[in-house]
């Protein structure tokens, strides 16, 4: 069922480039997904995002930072992933990982740094960071092409910020599942987007999934869930997933198709609001808008007037440019400027206090509270 409103709004590639309107969303009424209308005309949009396609190109490559504690302890995103995999399965000490849609390598790497006895390889659509991902210590390959040419099979298969690209996530999953061991497991990640309603703009993701969602989508591919949650990465969901044994009966709940509904209605409601609030406030002195990711480049490419700069706590972006305006850090900027906290509510509230007096002078503005 299509939701109304989508189409006026700018959107944004996911590798953080500004995208015109456009397009339509709607609810699986089978699995409550909440999914991207996909035809000709959005085939054609994808192809011209990856045809010049340059994940993390705000850091040189680097894989984003996440924050966590109240001092804003920072890590590489796949890093505290790799920790949790380890803690909640009974790993062994030698095994095979595959890496679907390794891009340049960055899970690969923080598994290969605290499991040095696995084999690891990736997978990529194109072959363009081959030679970038050959070269991370223990990793035996990475393949090409279509899926079902790779052999042999994995005690684990992770797809970190995959599934929400793929117009068959269905279809691939049973690829997948083919290659998972009967002891082995399946990790995905994926945007929240009822935690990220940004997510829901990127022109280029299909799917756009909750827990509940996410949990149906990889059951009908022949899973079950080990553990399925919101809390592994901030506005992201990580699920951990076995195969069902041959012969084992299943049960395919529908359902939450009205949640999923409000939720993506009420996502773009606060988007909306969001985007006014900032056009409202832009005309203070010095305006910038904190973060360079998906939320920033798309508030900065739709308000009315320019912003002035961009706000990163991650250093390797800072001192840089984005969308032609200088990236600072926390400390460089001016007492007398506002920042949009382009952040869920409760995290840019989070941060905002950790981030300003004592020890920055600068004026936070928070996004509206959650509808």
């Amino acid at each position: 069922m299509p939701v109304p409103g989508f189409s006026q709004l700018k959107r944004v590639t996911s590798d953080c480039r500004p995208w015109r309107s456009g397009g339509a969303l709607g609810v699986c009424r089978t699995c409550a997904a909440v999914v991207k209308r996909i035809d000709k005309a959005w085939e054609r949009e994808v192809e011209e995002i990856y045809s010049g396609y340059d994940i993390f190109h705000q850091a040189e490559g680097n894989e984003q930072l996440v924050y966590s504690g109240d001092e804003g302890d920072a890590s590489y995103r796949s890093d505290p992933l790799v920790e949790r995999i380890g803690g909640l399965l009974p790993l062994p000490e030698r095994g095979r990982l595959l890496d679907i849609g390794c891009g340049k390598g960055a899970f690969l790497g923080a598994w290969a740094r605290r499991r040095p006895g696995w084999t690891l390889e990736g997978h990529e659509v194109e072959a363009d960071t081959r030679a970038v991902v050959e070269a991370i210590p223990g990793v035996a390959r990475m393949h090409s092409g279509r899926l079902e040419a790779i052999e042999g099979e994995f005690d684990l298969v992770s797809m970190v910020h995959v599934l929400e690209h793929i117009a068959n996530p269905i279809e691939t999953l049973h690829q997948v599942r083919e290659r998972v061991t009967d002891e082995g497991w399946l990790f995905v990640e994926v945007p929240h987007f009822v935690e990220r309603a940004f997510d829901l703009l990127v022109a280029d993701h299909c799917s756009h999934l909750t827990p509940e969602s996410l949990d149906r989508v990889v059951a009908r591919a022949g899973f079950e869930a080990v553990s399925v949650s919101d809390s592994w990465n901030a506005k992201e969901v990580s699920g951990v997933f076995r195969p069902v044994p041959e012969g084992k009966p299943r049960t395919l709940e529908a359902g939450g198709f009205p949640d999923a509904f409000f939720s993506v209605a009420r996502a773009l409601a606060w988007l909306e609001g969001t985007l006014s609030l900032a056009d409202r406030m832009r005309s203070r002195t010095s305006f910038g808008v904190f973060g360079t990711s998906i939320g920033a480049t798309w508030l900065a490419s739709s308000v009315a007037r320019p912003v002035d700069f961009f706000v990163d706590e991650d250093p390797n972006r800072q001192g840089r440019q984005h969308l032609g305006r200088p990236v600072l850090a926390p400390s460089e900027v001016r007492e007398d400027s506002t920042v949009f906290m382009c952040l869920p509510h409760s995290q840019a509230s989070h941060v905002s206090e950790r981030l300003t007096p004592p020890k920055n002078a600068w004026k936070p503005l928070l996004p509206p509270a959650p509808l």
